[in-house]
């Protein structure tokens, strides 16, 4: 399967607008929709991504980069627990 990709957005909110105000569709998360915005699920569904975290040993990290890891631990502990 090969979509035709009829425009690119950089941003959210300029997305749901492109997608608010003309025919087009796109993929995204179920969590990201929002008004004005009809869902429909796919089937079969995508199986989940998995995604890494990498980083030098040793290496400085911002403050940004050390809430990142914070937030991220977080999300995955709430997803493991259930």
């Amino acid at each position: 399967m090969r979509p035709r990709i009829d425009a690119e957005a950089n941003s959210n909110l300029t997305l749901f607008e492109l997608i608010r105000q003309t025919d087009l569709a796109t993929i995204l998360p179920e969590n990201v929709g929002g008004s004005g915005l009809s869902t429909v699920k796919m089937k079969p569904a995508f199986e989940p991504k998995r995604a890494a975290r990498l980083r030098r040993r040793n290496a400085y990290r911002s403050a940004a980069a050390r809430a990142f890891i914070v937030m991220t631990q977080q999300i995955v502990a709430t997803f493991a627990s259930g």
